[in-house]
């Protein structure tokens, strides 16, 4: 998972960590370097609005 969101947002993966969750289905992730807003837009598709 760290290394696809990594590879999604264009960072290394250093940066990816798991937060909570690491045996569950539900997981939190923190990002280092990148807000909420960037990251976001970078890993759901664009829409046309």
């Amino acid at each position: 998972l760290r290394r696809f969101v990594a590879d999604q947002l264009g960072i290394p993966i250093s940066d990816v960590v798991v937060v909570s969750g690491a045996t569950g289905r539900r997981k939190r992730l923190s990002v280092s370097g990148m807000d909420h807003v960037s990251a976001m837009s970078r890993l759901l598709p664009e829409t046309d609005a």
